[in-house]
């Protein structure tokens, strides 16, 4: 029985431990841009690249677009995870880039839309076909 009062008090105090920063933390603003990058992978897993291939692994890319690792990314997500207070920041901020995105994707879609109805309305021919040779022939050029 001590020995479980004692691993509860061990453990809780384990957990109280400020998290040590990594030597190579990645900043703020980086992590942000970086877990947007992430998020739109995620999302677009499902869709075929122009090489039609399905589920792409676009991790490496992101980790070489922003010049970080797999071990410096968890590294430096573990911290941020640990100190509540920055993670919050991080998200909020990066809620508010996925919403902006969002709203931009939207208004594109919404145009897009209009245009399509807008030449349904219109219902153009397709143009004809010229014939250059009877053109000169007829005005004699």
């Amino acid at each position: 029985m001590k020995f479980l009062y004692i691993l509860v008090i061990f453990s809780l105090f384990s957990c109280s431990k400020e998290q040590k920063k990594p030597k190579n933390l990645i900043p703020k603003q980086k992590m942000i841009n970086l877990l947007f990058d992430m998020h739109l992978a995620a999302k677009s897993r499902n869709i075929k690249t122009l090489s039609n291939e399905k589920n792409p692994n676009y991790y490496p890319l992101i980790y070489a677009k922003y010049q970080v690792d797999s071990t410096q990314f968890k590294e430096s997500h573990t911290y941020y995870l640990k100190n509540i207070e920055l993670y919050q920041e991080i998200y909020t901020k990066l809620e508010d880039s996925i919403s902006k995105l969002t709203k931009k994707q939207q208004k594109l879609v919404k145009k897009a839309d209009s245009i399509k109805n807008a030449n349904k309305k219109l219902k153009r021919k397709p143009i004809k076909k010229i014939d250059l040779k009877n053109l000169k022939k007829k005005h004699k050029i």
